[in-house]
């Protein structure tokens, strides 16, 4: 009887005294307490204990310690790791020694607490008996736990400013010449080092182009600073761990207006700054006038917020951008000046900025303003000069400037001769009218004759054509606009002009002979060709590593070298001997197409010819009736929408902006899609033409109003 009642009070002291506390260790867990049950005189395992590499409990042995009074000869406790290697055992005041076994005296005092250390993966039992003074076991004191040690799990989470993790292959997007943090959670890894890197091989933060975005590491946060709009991949290797992340960065130009003002459209950033065509510009004037009274300043944001619009002076400014001069009681304008400012507010929510205070003058005068301008051309309708007068307001009144002639250097020249091409008739395109035109010899009067606008070469010489395009009765005083261009006289031919054709080569027919001549029989030379200034120039080449082709410099044969690359490249072709009886001809500029197979796409060229597509557009006002657009869809053409003039090239057409329901076809058709309210709707419309082989493609823009009507 009495040793049933030792054994069940042992159960209990077990219960109470062989639960795992947490001990003072980074990273420790608190497992469930180890309970013990009376079985057929047996004490059964325990629930099992969790731990993570690392981790480092403890348990008190002493209410076990109290109960060894009952058992005969009990001198100690014995505590007992199975795989030592798994849980080490250790005395709380001697941590730093791991071993899989301990023997605690009944004479120490106080009885130490045991630590268990999760040293690797696996399983083991740790069994806990009392033992004699020779180490012997006391029957039935046995009491056992089953431990259980998984790897510690380590991690990177990225998160973005909402806190929220990041998953890979994701996008984070920020405003460019701004700056966005992340936070970094190197979960159970220890990284001093860690820091923004040059490869993504090795452990940091690898930016993989840094012409997008720029990266800086503190605190556990990654600062990333826009450096221009676009994207780029951002990696967070480790390799030590094998764990990589990869997101996507997102560089998105910050708030911008687009304003389409007297046709023209300009882009405004949150400098201030103008630009047209992608070209830095002034603010533009409005000019109102007795005959034009009203103006429109169409402004967007592309941040999405609507713009505001106030002014000073003698004009009234809507909600719209729309102007209108303030008229006397005679319904004049009164002349002088004004001022309208147009501001955004900014978007917090995707951290774009506010634009404030943009200043556009509008400048009233009794009539319009007018100014000179003038341009010649050749034979061949070759620009031989263009100047256009030029006005500002200057303390309220209307200055003008005139236009200048180009610089003695850049003056163009028109060659003559006195065997073949002895004449030559240019004509001229101004504003003004022809009796308010002067056109005269200005040098060199001795080598050539003048009448109307034929010139006629006298003997070998340089001359001089000066062009005077007068204010006339409707033109801005002063605005008078100059053009001079040079008459280079020869004694020899000038009609002498080398001729070839474009090549292509591929791999299986990789060389090819350019077949060129020159009028009058000149030796030619064959050189690579490079752009400078947007100009194509010969180079003294006939091989280069940078290009994918060579060429013979004396017999034009052109050799495909890099046969797994597919473009283009241009050969100079250049006279290298003077003919006696002729001038010596300028260089002509063979392309070289290059591809690999013949059913490989042509490369697009983008070289650029220097003469510009002369297209303009402006948009018209389209009416659509509401009990139609009620019941299907309303078409409207092109040429009803869009007025296009002088385009060269295929014309084509694409919406930039506007109402959803409004949709532009490429052929310029525009479809108004049921369901559309009445109302008034600008629509703005890209239109392209294509060009040719002479002139470049060019585009503008036209603003065009769908008004639904009853």
């Amino acid at each position: 009887m009495i040793k049933k009642t030792v054994k069940r009070g042992l159960a209990f002291t077990l219960a109470a005294s062989l639960a795992f506390g947490a001990a003072p260790f980074a990273g420790a867990s608190l497992p469930n307490a180890a309970f013990a049950a009376e079985t057929s005189n047996a004490y059964t395992k325990t629930k099992s204990v969790t731990l993570t590499t690392g981790d480092v409990n403890s348990f008190a042995l002493d209410g076990f310690a109290a109960t060894l009074q009952t058992f005969t000869g009990a001198a100690g406790i014995k505590i007992t790791s199975e795989e030592p290697t798994v849980a080490g055992l250790a005395k709380v005041d001697s941590p730093e020694s791991w071993g899989g076994e301990l023997t605690i005296s009944t004479n120490e005092d106080p009885i130490p607490d045991i630590h268990v250390n999760g040293l690797k993966a696996g399983n083991t039992t740790i069994t806990i008996v009392a033992v004699t003074g020779s180490g012997k076991v006391i029957e039935n004191s046995s009491q056992t736990i089953d431990v259980s040690v998984s790897d510690l799990e380590k991690s990177v989470v990225i998160k973005d400013k909402n806190n929220e993790a990041i998953n890979d292959g994701a996008t984070i997007s920020m405003v460019d010449k701004k700056s966005a943090e992340v936070s970094v959670d190197l979960n159970n890894i220890s990284y001093d080092d860690f820091d923004v890197k040059t490869s993504y091989t090795t452990k940091g933060i690898y930016i993989e182009d840094t012409s997008i975005a720029t990266a800086a590491y503190a605190d556990k946060k990654i600062t990333f600073t826009g450096a221009k709009p676009g994207t780029t991949k951002v990696y967070v290797y480790l390799p030590d761990e094998n764990i990589r992340r990869q997101f996507t960065l997102e560089v998105v130009a910050d708030t911008v207006l687009n304003a389409t003002i007297d046709g023209a459209t300009y882009s405004i950033d949150v400098n201030k700054n103008w630009s047209k065509d992608e070209k830095a510009a002034t603010a533009p004037v409005i000019y109102l006038n007795n005959s034009v009274k009203n103006a429109l300043i169409n402004v967007t944001s592309s941040n999405g917020k609507p713009v505001t619009f106030t002014s000073t002076g003698d004009i009234v400014v809507g909600n719209d951008g729309s102007i209108s001069a303030k008229l006397n009681s005679e319904g004049k304008v009164t002349p002088g000046n004004a001022k309208v400012t147009f501001s955004v507010a900014a978007d917090a929510d995707k951290d774009l900025s506010a634009i404030d205070g943009v200043d556009v003058n509008v400048v009233i005068t009794s009539d319009a303003v007018k100014v000179s301008k003038v341009e010649a051309f050749d034979s061949s309708d070759n620009s031989l000069g263009k100047s256009e007068g030029s006005f500002a307001v200057e303390g309220g009144n209307v200055v003008g400037t005139p236009g200048a002639a180009a610089a003695d250097a850049d003056q163009k020249v028109l060659k003559l001769s006195t065997k073949d091409k002895t004449s030559e008739t240019f004509r001229i395109d101004s504003n003004i009218d022809e009796k308010f035109i002067d056109i005269a010899i200005k040098s060199g009067a001795e080598y050539i004759t003048l009448e109307g606008k034929t010139i006629t070469a006298v003997k070998a010489g340089l001359a001089t054509i000066e062009i005077k395009a007068k204010g006339d009765e409707s033109t801005l005083a002063n605005t008078s606009a100059t053009v001079i261009f040079k008459v280079q006289v020869f004694d020899k031919n000038v009609n002498n002009v080398i001729t070839a054709s474009d090549i292509t080569l591929t791999k299986d027919n990789p060389t090819a002979k350019i077949e060129a001549s020159a009028t009058h029989g000149n030796k030619l030379n064959y050189y690579l060709a490079k752009e400078v200034d947007g100009k194509l120039v010969a180079t003294t080449k006939d091989s280069d590593p940078n290009y994918d082709i060579a060429v013979n410099s004396l017999t034009g044969e052109v050799t495909y070298k890099n046969t797994d690359r597919s473009g283009f490249t241009y050969v100079a072709i250049v006279a290298v001997d003077n003919v006696a009886d002729s001038v010596k001809p300028e260089d002509a500029f063979v392309k070289v197409t290059y591809k690999e197979s013949a059913d490989v796409e042509e490369p697009e060229d983008t070289t650029p010819s220097l003469v510009t597509n002369p297209i303009t557009v402006k948009g018209k006002t389209v009416k659509v009736k509401y009990a139609k657009l009620k019941k299907k869809n309303q078409t409207v053409k092109a040429s009803a929408a869009v007025k296009v003039t002088d385009a060269v090239g295929k014309i084509t057409y694409k919406k930039k902006s506007g109402n959803k329901k409004i949709t532009i076809a490429k052929s310029g058709k525009i479809t108004v899609k049921k369901g559309l309210k009445k109302g008034t709707y600008k629509v703005k419309v890209t239109i392209k033409a294509a060009g040719n082989d002479a002139i470049d493609a060019g585009s503008k823009v036209a603003t065009v109003k769908i008004k639904v009507t009853k």
